[in-house]
């Protein structure tokens, strides 16, 4: 459906990319999510937007790369120049906060229509975390006398409260797709593992799900019993 793509993607992204060569899997992540939003955007419109920030921030994290590359092969600054690197810079910061906004929306909208009321609440969950890292990150630009303190004290809080919400999108991107997916999808059978104890665990976990459907199913009928009699 395309969850699972996006999933991988993020993972990619934001945790693999901790690293000195984190340019180069950042515009790989971005890339690879950006495919997976495409094949959502079929179930749901609002992912459009999305697709469209991953690919930029694809595209800046290309440059990235080949600034790493120039300065690795030539051992020189960038060749765009230190005024074109802070602007795109920026750039990336800014798209990376818009890229979340409209990806945490369409997450909530689509798990709206598909009654997942727990993924819906856990988008917006997720979006106030995120909303709150910028919101603190900006403080260190401002031009007040308690930046210096400020910017000592709140360096390992920032970077514990940016790890957060990458996991929690991660935990997130994961209930999306385990708990929503094409209605094609679910009929398709199954490749069974090599290791017993996967195919035990996919067991238990689809007797599971097939007894909260079951009671889902249930509640609806209820609930549709109780409109006629009013």
């Amino acid at each position: 459906m395309g969850f699972g793509i996006l999933f991988f993607g993020y993972f990619i992204t934001y945790l693999m990319a901790m690293n000195p060569w984190g340019c180069f899997f950042r515009a790989f992540g971005y890339l690879m999510m950006c495919s997976g939003i495409m094949k959502l955007t079929q179930y749901n419109k609002n992912f459009t937007y999305s697709v469209y920030a991953s690919f930029l921030l694809g595209l800046i994290n290309i440059c990235f790369s080949v600034v790493e590359i120039y300065d690795m092969v030539f051992l020189s600054p960038s060749p765009f120049g230190e005024t074109f690197m802070k602007v795109i810079t920026n750039l990336e910061t800014g798209t990376v906060l818009i890229f979340h906004l409209l990806l945490l929306f369409a997450v909530r909208s689509i798990a709206k229509e598909t009654e997942s009321d727990k993924i819906a609440f856990g988008a917006i969950r997720n979006l106030i975390f995120v909303v709150a890292y910028f919101l603190l990150s900006f403080i260190k630009f401002m031009p007040f006398e308690f930046v210096k303190s400020y910017n000592r004290n709140m360096t390992l809080p920032l970077f514990l409260l940016y790890l957060g919400w990458i996991v929690m999108d991660l935990v997130l991107l994961f209930s999306c797709y385990s708990g929503i997916c094409d209605e094609n999808d679910r009929e398709m059978k199954r490749k069974p593992s090599r290791f017993e104890f996967i195919n035990q665990y996919r067991e238990e976990l689809d007797a599971r799900e097939a007894k909260a459907m079951e009671f889902a199913e249930k509640n609806r009928a209820e609930r549709a019993k109780k409109k006629k009699k009013k």
